[in-house]
């Protein structure tokens, strides 16, 4: 006669992290220790990673995005428009798929010569003053566009990425002679003048917008500042100038192009 036997059967083993109190501790009670879960602060024991950056689908912010919105405009590589490129708005004007920011076919054409902004910090009389040079040529119907639903031009910081002003030339403000352009907005006497050159569609440009309100009136530390000339449904150009110094205790930013 045989004493009595435990035919219990015996554990596979104690969970995962029960000895997490002396390995690092778990944090968010999923059995898996902090110092090799992905996500240490949010309940994830599958350990999923989509993307394969280290980060936990749990708490990656993009988690199909393996480079983490290495521009950082807050939109994901996977579904940025321009993923190297900060463009938060994700703005993509001849609806190809590819934001303005970073569309070839948008971005070229404009040549940045010189640029001054003014901002004494009285409201609604900051300005700036834009000399460049236009390609029109891969948009044939660029004059009658101007001409029918005007212009508007955007400047910006680069450092960080902001917008300072929009400011818009509509249809009626805008008129052709001969080959030229030129608007000029009546209530603030802002002007925009597209001077032919001898090639076609090649444009000297001028503008002077007047009376507005700055978001801020912008460091040479933030530069190079960013301008842009944008029709509707129809071209976004778009350029840089750098070399930028403060003039006037800060009042005044200009900056020139290098010969």
């Amino acid at each position: 006669m045989t004493a009595n036997v435990d035919a219990s059967i015996p554990a596979a083993g104690e969970p995962l992290c029960v000895t997490c109190a002396g390995a690092g501790g778990d944090t968010d009670g999923d059995e898996v220790c902090d110092p090799v879960d992905n996500c240490p602060d949010d309940p994830n024991p599958s350990q999923l990673d989509s993307d394969g950056d280290g980060e936990g689908d749990a708490c990656d912010v993009c988690p199909f995005d393996e480079d983490n919105d290495i521009d950082a405009d807050t939109v994901c590589g996977d579904v940025d428009n321009c993923p190297d490129d900060w463009n938060p708005g994700q703005e993509d004007l001849d609806n190809d798929d590819l934001g303005d920011t970073c569309d070839d076919a948008d971005v070229a054409g404009l040549s940045l010569r010189k640029l001054r902004t003014k901002d004494d910090g009285t409201p609604a009389r900051a300005s700036y003053a834009v000399m460049a040079e236009l390609d029109a040529t891969p948009t044939t119907d660029f004059p009658s566009k101007v001409d029918t639903d005007g212009v508007a031009v955007i400047i910006e910081t680069s450092t960080p990425p902001a917008e300072l002003n929009t400011f818009t030339f509509s249809g009626n403000d805008c008129s052709l002679f001969g080959s030229n352009i030129k608007c000029r907005e009546p209530l603030t006497r802002s002007v925009l003048r597209l001077k032919s050159r001898s090639a076609t569609l090649f444009y000297k440009v001028y503008v002077s917008v007047k009376r507005i309100t700055l978001t801020h009136q912008p460091t040479a530390a933030e530069t190079p500042l960013v301008v842009r000339l944008q029709t509707a449904d129809l071209i976004d150009r778009r350029d840089d100038i750098d070399n930028c110094a403060d003039r006037a205790a800060g009042k005044i930013v200009l900056c020139r192009d290098l010969p």
